[in-house]
């Protein structure tokens, strides 16, 4: 299994495999609703604190059975962890969370968006906080893929909670919740963007609209 070298950001000078947006995203409810998929529920034996210490939980929230990509390779606290059991960790747990995407189609992929979802800031109705993560062309980037490199069956695309990404992060719960009460992490599979101008997202493969080429629509 390869890994892809890093790669130039439409959007920055910065070498980087994956850019992760400092502008975050707030929503007063997520909702599933219309997904055809599975959803990994999070137990309460999951969240049990242990020594000073809580379960720290990372899952996908729903998974779908044509998939094209999988995620694996989850590291929490420089420690390997499975996604859904979690792993014992203190409150600076999200600093270097990583984690790699791997392309299990047979199409090369140019760009995946995924969000990371923190669920515990809608403890006691307060709004959720979701943080945008991008390999390749630029979000709804519009066929514009020169000099981008496509992964290919098997390789992989790195996602990492970088210094500066955690700092912002960090703020940004602290204005909802403790950092201690964040305990639990949903990577959301939201765009696959594959080199032959189709796209996957929420379960369904898509086409480019032909009357507005930033739009992705179903394929009947």
């Amino acid at each position: 299994m390869n890994q892809r070298a890093p790669m130039r950001s439409f959007n920055s000078r910065l070498h980087v495999v994956v850019l992760a947006s400092v502008v975050l995203l707030t929503v007063t409810a997520w909702s599933a609703s219309g997904r055809r998929g599975v959803e990994t529920i999070v137990t309460p034996g999951q969240q049990a604190e242990v020594v000073g210490q809580k379960r720290k939980v990372v899952d996908q929230g729903i998974t779908y059975q044509n998939q094209p990509v999988e995620l694996v390779d989850l590291q929490i606290n420089g420690k390997a962890a499975n996604l859904s059991r979690g792993i014992n960790a203190d409150t600076e747990w999200l600093k270097g969370l990583s984690f790699k995407v791997k392309n299990l189609s047979k199409k090369r992929i140019l760009k995946i968006d995924l969000f990371l979802i923190f669920p515990d800031t809608e403890s006691n109705g307060g709004r959720l906080l979701i943080c945008p993560m991008h390999y390749g062309v630029g979000l709804n980037d519009p066929g514009n893929v020169q000099g981008v490199e496509p992964l290919k069956q098997n390789e992989t695309a790195a996602f990492g909670v970088s210094d500066e990404l955690y700092t912002e992060l960090k703020r940004h719960l602290e204005e909802r919740i403790p950092l201690g009460n964040v305990n639990h992490v949903r990577i959301s599979l939201e765009l696959i963007v594959f080199d032959d101008d189709t796209a996957w997202g929420s379960g369904q493969e898509m086409r480019r609209d032909p009357n507005n080429p930033r739009r992705w629509i179903p394929i009947e």
